[in-house]
């Protein structure tokens, strides 16, 4: 190892021994900088070079295997009008009744963009949606990069058809504004503490109030493009596939490569004996990937910006009073690589299922973020507490990250299900309603696949990584 691993965990959450040898083996590569900060929630995923929990810094390489291929996979959290008393079990139904019937799932019962609408989304954003549906321009303060990581670059049409292939334009035109299936959520929850009555007051919460999480991402645009740009896990034919898009796509837009170095690349693709690829910053496959990893981070932005709209329009449908608000708390991404500042150097702090954590000084004169930090959504399985925290001064040793949630236990005791019915039992043990179609993915949302989120949040309060300001509790959920 040329770097250490800071390993921000108790005996009770230690990470598994494949996530440990992976740690091992990227401390090993040359662009490490400094150390890598694994958060309280790593946790192994087969199908990733990198283990999900972690903050990298590098100072002039950009490393897509450092990241899961879902690009700018993110929470938002909405606060509401309403209080506790309004949770009976016939609005929750006709809530959730028309949440599934407005908020696809899949890309196959979703609207198509036309081109034009796909390009303005990628250089512009959530500012774009909320301009197009005449939405409170307030709410951009709220997202991280204001919804527009391009703000202040150059950025037309012909840039990003140099950066992003057609077919990968055309794939993602019906798949914005889907939640997606797998771990991605809709939860209906209440506040069940105010751990921090000052910072509470500065975000306007109170105990008893209502309050929405989602989680979502960049969908198809973001896992083509981190998979095109990096040597990632595929099987045969999607490596076949990527062969030849790179090979005529990529081959008169850059200097380096060509023939020879796709099929040495294709070569350890197909023997699962890829190396840790690293791009300079400055090259021009570096830059490409910067663009359009940028292209899908506004993707990212602007879906949830655009399904919020949806879940406003369902709250409305759903209740007989005129007078309900939906406003954002924080839209943040948990798989990203930002230009940031650390130890007095420019670095590129790669966060894998990891959030962007910065303490009140570095939230440049934010109106409320300035005053508090920047907020964190630490959610549990959708049968445990989600915790809201803010950044801490002090968490510098972490590139002030933090966990993005519970994160899959290395191993548990816990009797998992088999079948959807008993998915429901469970959770109707827990007092907590579950929508969901089909039977996909149901024991990877076990909430006992998960670690005890109290010892998750307890540690990173211990280690200084946020000062927790609020506890919700789950009330009803939409699953993908």
């Amino acid at each position: 190892m040329r770097v250490p691993v800071l390993l921000n965990v108790s005996d009770a959450i230690m990470p598994c021994q494949k996530t440990l040898k992976q740690l091992a083996e990227i401390a090993c590569h040359d662009s490490v900088y400094s150390h890598i900060a694994a958060l309280a929630d790593i946790h192994y995923k087969s199908r990733n070079e990198c283990p999900t929990g972690v903050a990298i810094a590098t100072e002039d390489k950009i490393v897509p295997q450092f990241l899961d291929s879902g690009l700018n996979c993110g929470m938002r959290m909405m606060k509401t009008s309403l209080f506790e008393d309004s949770l009976n079990e016939r609005f929750i139904d006709s809530l959730f009744y028309e949440l599934q019937k407005n908020i696809p799932i899949k890309a196959k019962n979703n609207n198509r963009l036309n081109l034009k609408e796909f390009l303005n989304i990628c250089k512009w954003g959530s500012p774009y949606i909320i301009k197009k549906y005449n939405l409170d321009p307030e709410e951009e303060q709220f997202i991280e990069h204001g919804g527009n990581i391009f703000k202040g670059e150059d950025i037309n049409d012909q840039k990003l058809q140099e950066c992003i292939p057609n077919i990968f334009m055309n794939l993602s035109q019906n798949r914005f504004g889907i939640l997606g299936e797998g771990n991605h959520f809709i939860e209906l929850q209440k506040i069940d503490e105010i751990i921090d009555e000052a910072l509470a007051k500065l975000f306007g919460i109170q105990k008893g109030q209502v309050v929405i999480l989602m989680h979502t991402g960049s969908s198809a645009l973001g896992s083509l493009i981190s998979h095109f740009y990096g040597s990632r896990k595929m099987n045969a034919v999607w490596s076949f596939s990527m062969f030849f898009a790179r090979l005529f796509f990529l081959n008169g837009r850059r200097k380096e490569g060509g023939l020879g170095y796709e099929i040495k690349r294709l070569i350890k693709l197909l023997n699962d004996k890829q190396e840790i690829y690293a791009m300079d910053d400055s090259s021009d496959e570096g830059k490409l990937f910067l663009r359009a990893m940028n292209a899908a981070h506004n993707f990212g932005y602007a879906s949830r910006t655009f399904i919020m709209n949806k879940i406003r329009q369902s709250f409305s449908d759903s209740l007989s009073s005129k007078d309900f608000k939906l406003s954002l708390l924080y839209d943040m991404s948990h798989v990203s690589i930002y230009r940031e500042d650390h130890y007095g150097k420019k670095m590129w702090v790669h966060r894998h299922g990891a959030s962007r954590a910065f303490p009140p000084a570095l939230m440049n004169g934010h109106p409320v973020f300035s005053k508090t930090g920047e907020p964190v959504f630490i959610p549990g399985s959708m049968g445990d507490p989600t915790y809201l925290g803010v950044g801490h001064p002090e968490n510098s040793d972490c590139y002030f990250s933090s966990s993005h949630g519970a994160g899959v236990t290395s191993g548990s005791s816990k009797l998992i299900v088999n079948n959807m019915k008993e998915l429901i039992e469970k959770m109707n043990k827990r007092k907590i309603k579950l929508f969901k179609d089909g039977n996909k993915f149901i024991k990877k949302i076990d909430p006992d696949q998960f670690k005890d989120i109290n010892d998750v949040v307890d540690g990173m309060v211990e280690n200084k990584i946020i000062r927790p300001v609020a506890k919700m509790i789950p009330c009803a959920v939409m699953k993908g």
